[in-house]
């Protein structure tokens, strides 16, 4: 059922996005199938998470998502995937970040906005580029983190779970002045088509010809060793700053 409803919303926002004619509708995502860890990848366990994460945030136990975690300083007004780059790599669109806990919290496991807690983390041991769901069109490209399995395709249709910015700027560093602010995501998503949520054992990507078009230059593949780890390693620094 909840299958069904993503996909009636799609195809409305897909049709909506359409019409408004400021742009032909945009090529479908990718869906990426989830690849196999490299052989010498040192996989994570909840204890490596636990011990990686707790000088970051806090670990808490609630009682519809069990075990989770909140990074410090995450107001009311941050979200998942804004700070940090969007890389293309041969994998996808993936995400590349500084943050000391990115490799975890931005390739495995899964957020949830939450009204008591704000965002959470979920953690989980399948890795991928980003677990994100996206929109595009419109002049603008957003994305949202994927909670866990089960959650009601309306939780996807509140504008803050997204993270938006305009089409020119995406793969950029991203900066607080470009993400559009919270008050007007509901505008600024309005026009944009809905990819979805991936089948099991796929993650989603936009197509990079897509945004060739719109950014007017060739989108430059980035070798997935050396953009983000697969694994655990403290103390490495990931290229989220570095130029294009």
């Amino acid at each position: 059922m909840v299958r069904s409803l993503v996909l009636r919303v799609c195809l409305s926002l897909g049709v909506a996005s359409a019409a408004l004619g400021e742009e032909p509708a945009p090529p479908p995502v990718e869906q990426r199938p989830l690849r196999d860890p490299p052989s010498d990848a040192v996989l994570p366990t909840l204890e490596t998470f636990q011990a990686a994460l707790e000088p970051f945030g806090r670990w808490l136990r609630t009682p519809e998502q069990g075990l989770a975690w909140s990074p410090t300083g995450a107001g009311w007004g941050w979200r998942p995937y804004s700070n940090g780059r969007w890389v293309f790599t041969e994998e996808g669109w993936t995400f590349a970040s500084d943050e000391p806990w990115a490799w975890a919290t931005f390739h495995y496991g899964r957020w949830v906005l939450t009204p008591a807690y704000g965002w959470l983390w979920i953690p989980g041991y399948e890795w991928a580029p980003a677990w994100v769901t996206w929109r595009y069109s419109g002049g603008y490209v957003a994305w949202a983190p994927m909670g866990p399995a089960g959650l009601p395709a309306a939780y996807y249709e509140a504008p803050g779970v997204w993270v938006a910015v305009g089409a020119a700027v995406f793969d950029q560093l991203l900066s607080p002045s470009f993400l559009v602010p919270v008050p007007r995501l509901e505008l600024a998503l309005r026009g944009t088509y809905f990819a979805g949520l991936p089948r099991l054992g796929f993650y989603l990507s936009p197509p990079a010809r897509h945004f060739e078009r719109l950014l007017r230059h060739s989108v430059p593949r980035v070798p997935m060793h050396g953009a983000v780890p697969h694994r655990y390693e403290p103390g490495r620094r990931r290229p989220g700053r570095g130029g294009r």
